[in-house]
């Protein structure tokens, strides 16, 4: 080959690579899992009092919580709030930010994610519980991660905890079973309120109590 030719022949070559390897990717680099901001955290879980109270319950959906009476799933002795998710979900990313910051009056976690919903479902930021941790002298929480932001299995649910996902849902996300008391088998408020925002924005929003950010995220929250 000339030189030319061998040179058409690498662009050539690098057009098909970037044409393959675009239609693996399902969505934005920029949404992919990272460990998450102190920053964020601290303002999604050091929310006021006052702002708790002025607050209350305004936009939550209280449909989405449904009281049951079943076997409590323990762990170190401990009732366990168990979570099944998956990454992609924006059902799961809206619930995620209420979990925190509820989950923070209670304990403390470590090794958050900030994460989006998949592109195709809203690309919406929100966070991973995926090989996150929390303490707390009251509750253990158990989070499954069943799938990541493309759709891929990532973590296996135990036989105990598919068995009560099958019970009450389609093995459907977001799923919460707290203690064998109540299930949450949906987001408590709509997830497109938060289309649109980085996790900085939201957080923003947090902050001020008259905000719909501030009613769907701490409101649910408060339930």
């Amino acid at each position: 080959l000339s030189s030319v030719g061998t040179i058409g022949l690498a662009v050539a070559l690098i057009v098909v690579l970037v044409i393959t390897q675009q239609g693996k990717i399902k969505n934005d680099p920029n949404g992919d899992r990272t460990k998450a901001s102190p920053t964020i955290v601290g303002d999604v879980t050091g929310i006021s009092s006052a702002s708790y109270n002025t607050v209350g319950q305004l936009d939550a959906d209280l449909s989405a919580v449904k009281a049951i009476n079943d076997t409590a799933l323990t762990s170190n002795g401990k009732p366990e709030l168990l979570f099944i998710g998956g990454e992609f979900c924006p059902f799961c990313a809206a619930e995620r930010w209420s979990m925190i910051n509820a989950l923070s009056r209670f304990g403390t976690f470590k090794n958050l994610n900030q994460i989006r919903s998949a592109t195709g479902d809203g690309n919406i930021a929100t966070f991973s519980f995926y090989k996150s941790s929390y303490s707390s002298q009251y509750l253990s929480f158990v989070p499954v991660e069943a799938e990541d932001r493309n759709e891929n299995a990532l973590v296996t649910p135990t036989s105990a905890q598919l068995a009560i996902w099958k019970k009450y849902t389609q093995q459907s996300f977001p799923f919460m079973d707290l203690g064998g008391k109540y299930v949450i088998t949906n987001a408590g408020y709509t997830d497109t309120d938060l289309s649109g925002l980085n996790w900085t924005q939201i957080t923003d929003d947090l902050k001020d109590p008259s905000s719909t950010v501030a009613k769907d995220i701490i409101g649910e929250s408060n339930v």
